[in-house]
């Protein structure tokens, strides 16, 4: 065998272990990625009411989000293009129109000014939704806190009774 084509050998095999180790890195093998996406699947159901809330799922989620939203910095400096997305406020219907429209985490960013929650009857499933896809995709999914997510709106404007009652 020639140089040239040893080199070329070890250049497919090298190419070749970089392959395998990418795909073993983004494997759906990861139960907490596995874990995530069933939970988006879940809110992209056309019926939203058979959805089962464990109180430990949900805890695992908001407990993730809470930890990586914490590594993030206060100023966010986003380069474009970006959809700039504002008031969802348990629309659920609307935020699932927003990604069919405008195209999906995996490959588009998306910038969510904060009220996620009260007003609409789905604020629970808009809450988990948008963690999930932000922990699936932490570099096209940014979180602002809106003034409904402050503990006091949440009382006086349903949130808190949409929890209890789920």
């Amino acid at each position: 065998m020639g140089l040239e084509s040893q080199m070329k050998k070890l250049m497919m095999e090298r190419n070749e272990k970089k392959e395998k180790e990418k795909s073993r890195k983004t494997s759906s093998s990861d139960p907490n990625r596995c874990f995530l996406k069933e939970m988006v699947t879940n809110f992209f159901q056309s019926d939203t009411t058979n959805i089962v809330y464990d109180k430990k799922d949900m805890m695992k989620l908001l407990n993730q989000l809470q930890s990586a939203m914490k590594k993030e910095p206060t100023l966010l400096e986003l380069e474009s293009p970006v959809f700039v997305c504002g008031d969802i406020h348990g629309q659920l219907t609307d935020l699932r129109r927003i990604f069919y429209i405008c195209g999906f985490p995996s490959r588009k960013r998306f910038l969510f000014l904060g009220d996620y929650v009260d007003r609409g009857s789905h604020s629970v499933e808009v809450v988990c939704l948008l963690a999930a896809w932000k922990l699936l995709f932490p570099q096209n999914v940014f979180l602002l806190r809106g003034n409904h997510e402050l503990a006091h709106i949440n009382k006086d404007y349903g949130f808190y009774e949409e929890v209890k009652n789920k």
